[in-house]
């Protein structure tokens, strides 16, 4: 049988968090940037470990999918698919995640 989940909405405090790193990010601005480098890299960069590094971070806040959902903006059943690897998320999409559970995703280059 499966378990119930147990449903919360967002608390002030994350409310606040995401406000105050979504107010720090410019998305159009580094949309513009990043999507197309990302489209080139798709196949080559690991999205999909940044992915899972946000999950198991959602996972030990013990935020569900519905208030990550609620936070984020992003539909439930698209975190479903991103997390299970069926779809590969937009730059501005690995933001709002990240910003919902108080964390920014930050892209590094250097030489090898």
């Amino acid at each position: 049988m499966k378990q119930a989940t147990i449903k919360r909405t967002p608390t002030p405090a994350e409310r606040k968090r995401f406000q105050a790193a979504l107010a720090e990010t410019n998305i159009e601005q580094e949309r513009a940037f990043w999507n197309p480098i990302v489209d080139q890299l798709r196949g080559q960069a690991d999205i999909d470990s940044a992915v899972d590094l946000l999950k198991a971070v959602r996972v030990s806040q013990g935020v569900s999918l519905r208030t990550l959902e609620e936070t984020a903006g992003i539909p439930r059943g698209n975190i479903s698919r991103l997390e299970n690897h069926k779809n590969t998320p937009d730059f501005e999409t690995l933001q709002k995640y990240a910003a919902a559970l108080g964390k920014v995703v930050r892209v590094v280059v250097v030489d090898q």
